[in-house]
């Protein structure tokens, strides 16, 4: 049978109704879709800055473990001796101690400083008085020792140092320790040798109330 216009006028119309339906589906499903989700991660960069601060933070050396590196630290004895006076103030002995158990760090770090002493300069001696915290019945009489030889060595840094101590029950602590290692010398001698130099330094109320506590502790260091 032949087509007529008519019938290929319709038949064009059904195909061009159906392409158009189809395109209007497809367009409808893109609009329909949600927009990409923002990502919540953090730039990679940004997670590294982070974990580095971590990991940083983590490796933070304590300030006995700072004393200790420069203690162990290859370099001459009085650069040594510099590094560690710069790290010792408020030193813990106990946790000090606790970094080596298989040697007698304490006595062993102590020794070395009462060897090198002349090297310990007198703007030093504020921070090696406030190194006292937790010191054993052996590291007492080792620190009694350098405190004592750092006295004699330089009187009136020593008792200004003493003097600009906030904590007065450290002080007196370390004033007996002083008045203990002196007790290896000559107790008349020690005491008539502070006495004479006390007469003549320039020295303010409270260190001349310093001088005083350490000579009633001379006269009685037990």
């Amino acid at each position: 049978m032949k087509s007529t216009p008519f019938m290929l006028r319709t038949a064009f119309g059904i195909i061009a109704t159906a392409a158009a339906l189809s395109l209007t589906a497809c367009s409808g499903q893109g609009a329909s879709e949600p927009p990409a989700a923002k990502s919540s991660e953090r730039p990679v960069a940004v997670q590294n800055s982070h974990t580095e601060a971590g990991t940083a933070a983590k490796k933070q050396e304590t300030p006995e473990e700072a004393f200790y590196a420069a203690y162990k630290e290859s370099s001459s004895d009085r650069d040594k001796i510099e590094n560690m006076m710069s790290r010792i103030t408020g030193l813990d002995w106990k946790t000090y101690r606790e970094l080596r158990k298989d040697v007698p760090l304490m006595d062993e770090t102590l020794g070395y400083l009462y060897r090198n002493r002349s090297m310990i300069k007198p703007e030093h001696y504020k921070a090696v008085f406030s190194a006292t915290r937790n010191l054993d019945g052996a590291g007492s009489e080792s620190y009694a020792a350098l405190a004592s030889e750092l006295f004699w060595t330089d009187k009136k840094a020593a008792i200004q140092a003493l003097s600009g101590m906030d904590d007065p029950n450290r002080r007196q602590s370390v004033i007996g320790l002083i008045a203990y290692g002196l007790s290896y010398k000559d107790a008349t001698q020690v005491q008539k040798e502070i006495e004479a130099w006390q007469a003549g330094a320039e020295l303010t109320s409270a260190e001349q109330q310093i001088v005083h506590s350490l000579l009633e502790a001379v006269k009685d260091p037990y």
